[in-house]
């Protein structure tokens, strides 16, 4: 649907179809932040990659993984940038529910697709009180290795979420926020025709 859907799926693919180490790449212990991309990835091979389960099956584990690890209405939100204040509130439910809707589809629509690859944790750095970066690697069997770092932000009263994935330096959410704010000029600022246009 988006080129950042196949980008992202890709990601999401390597991290959801293989066990994570138990201990980082030089034995040492996981930090938390680590742990959970690990949880992350452990959770999502076991529920995910069954040959023997249907697509609504498929789609609701996927939703569960999401709405676990992920704050999915946070990087609906950072996606949409500035648009999001020309919304109205109405028009903001009915996107949060397509945002989710278009996540879910399009990538428990795709977990077939595995092929092998080798993922790994390197490690961590916190960026500030609330956010830190997992760091890890994609090794390809046939290319050089593909950084992606996953940016985790704590929260109030719950663990650290997902709010956004980088490849190779490139931000996911902000790359759909470009896509976004391209689509919402083509339909001329016209929020109910890009809500449209998501469906």
């Amino acid at each position: 649907m988006w080129k950042y859907n196949r980008i992202l799926f890709a990601v999401f693919l390597v991290c959801f179809t293989l066990p994570l180490p138990l201990r980082a790449a030089d034995g040492a212990t996981l930090s938390r932040q680590e742990q959970i991309v690990q949880t992350l990835g452990d959770d999502a091979l076991k529920e995910l990659v069954q040959k023997e389960i249907t697509q609504a099956q498929r789609e609701k584990k996927m939703a569960k993984l999401l709405d676990k690890y992920f704050d999915l209405d946070r990087i609906a939100k950072l996606s949409l940038g500035r648009n999001w204040k020309i919304a109205n509130d109405t028009q903001k439910k009915e996107y949060l529910k397509l945002f989710r809707h278009m996540v879910i589809r399009t990538y428990a629509s795709r977990f077939g697709e595995y092929s092998g690859e080798v993922f790994e944790v390197t490690g961590y750095r916190e960026l500030n009180k609330r956010d830190s970066l997992v760091h890890s690697k994609i090794v390809p069997a046939d290319r050089s290795p593909v950084t992606v770092d996953w940016r985790l932000r704590a929260g109030k009263d719950s663990d650290f979420l997902v709010i956004d994935v980088m490849v190779e330096g490139v931000s996911m959410m902000q790359t759909q926020r470009s896509e976004f704010d391209s689509l919402i000029s083509q339909h001329n600022g016209d929020f109910d025709a890009f809500l449209a246009a998501l469906k």
